[in-house]
């Protein structure tokens, strides 16, 4: 009779702990279900927000190539047909004409290259970051009267090519900003080197100007500035934007040594 009991007691144990490893298996199926879930949600909406800063970015080159681009042609074309019909009428020399036509020109080609340049991909070789910023800030000087300094030293270097693609991208939409939407004087492009709490060493890429600070509606909902940050997370990065009416700050934190 105890043989008995004991074994119905054993066996009561053993379903029991079955029955429990099930609804541990069953929780964990669970929670990966919705960790799966919540996965999808999210690379859903990173897609959705991917498309909708691209037909934006598009739309906002339109507007450039429209606003900039187009004004220039049409001077051109305008002073070129003053030169035909002066020429046709023999009044003058149109010689001025045609060297203010022969300026404008250079101008647009100008312009079009700092615009491809900002659409194609760099060819970013080893230690050169320091010239291609020396190159950004000489496109920008081009169309803005403000006051660059590029004080990055010659040996700053990121690994892998699409991390240091992004981080000057970061740097090329921070300089616009500064000179678009702060109306910045001057203006700091410089980079160093910061220990994080846990010991790991930290590069660190600094836009600063001395700006009147971004509105407050491009803060919230700026195109440019939710690229910068999806950037920043494709580089494995921090980003920090700070901006009053003093100033804005943008500073790029990132690991020395990239796995």
């Amino acid at each position: 009779m105890q043989e008995q009991v004991g074994s119905t007691f054993k066996g009561s144990l053993l379903l029991e702990q079955i029955r429990k490893h099930e609804r541990n298996l069953e929780e964990q199926v669970r929670v990966r279900t919705q960790d799966l879930l919540s996965e999808i949600r999210r690379r859903t909406e990173l897609e959705q927000e991917v498309m909708e800063i691209s037909n934006k970015t598009m739309e906002r080159i339109g507007q450039d190539l429209h606003d900039d681009l187009c004004q220039y042609l049409l001077g051109i074309s305008l002073l070129a047909s003053s030169a035909k019909q002066r020429l046709s009428n023999k009044e003058g020399d149109p010689k001025e004409d045609f060297e203010t036509i022969s300026k404008h020109l250079s101008e647009a080609i100008s312009k079009i290259k700092t615009i491809s340049r900002g659409l194609m991909p760099l060819d970013l070789e080893p230690s050169s970051f320091q010239k291609r910023l020396e190159v950004l800030v000489a496109d920008s000087l081009r169309y803005a009267e403000v006051e660059i300094d590029v004080n990055v030293d010659p040996a700053f270097h990121i690994e892998g090519a699409d991390r240091e693609l992004n981080l000057f991208r970061i740097v090329q939409e921070a300089l616009t900003n500064a000179i678009k939407h702060s109306h910045a004087r001057h203006i700091e492009i410089s980079s160093g080197k910061t220990v994080s709490q846990t010991g790991e060493t930290l590069l660190c890429l600094t836009v600063s100007d001395d700006g009147t600070g971004l509105p407050k509606k491009l803060q919230k909902r700026g195109l440019g500035l939710r690229i910068m940050r999806n950037r920043a997370a494709m580089a494995d990065a921090r980003l920090s934007i700070e901006s009053s009416e003093e100033g804005t700050t943008v500073s790029v934190l990132l690991k020395e040594n990239h796995a």
